[in-house]
């Protein structure tokens, strides 16, 4: 796996709005999500954009729609292309201390991996998604 989704991570705006455009314009599938949080603590997101019904288009409507939407809502998700492989990294008691256990436990290597060197997102608990490029063969 490539560490770098995009050739340079520093370039994603740290705007939600100007980011999600910038996911879209790169061909990416940008859907707007609505969070809110319930009573219990539990986080609901919610997309407002119908992408799994209709097909998604790389048009100005779309845009527009994205833009506005996250703007309004400040949260978006992208659909993952088949060639990006997505480490979803919890922060729960297994979760971050899972990780660094399998590490331990692996059989040395010459090989490295840089595993914060890569588009890397928090989520609202806490947890991080750590996005990779997959190799074409």
């Amino acid at each position: 796996m490539h560490s770098r989704v995009f050739a340079d991570v520093s370039k994603i705006p740290s705007d939600p709005t100007e980011a999600a455009l910038y996911f879209f314009y790169r061909g990416l599938q940008v859907v707007p999500f609505r969070i809110y949080q319930e009573d219990n603590g539990k986080y609901i997101k919610i997309p407002t954009l119908k992408w799994k019904e209709t097909p998604y288009q790389h048009d100005t409507k779309t845009r527009s729609l994205v833009e506005k939407q996250v703007q309004r809502y400040q949260a978006f998700g992208i659909v993952v292309p088949k060639n990006i492989c997505v480490i979803d990294l919890d922060k729960y008691p297994t979760g971050l201390n899972n990780l660094l256990s399998l590490a331990e436990e692996a059989p040395e290597t010459n090989e490295t991996f840089d595993f914060i060197d890569t588009l890397t997102v928090i989520t609202p608990k806490g947890g991080i998604h750590l996005y990779y490029m997959m190799q074409s063969n």
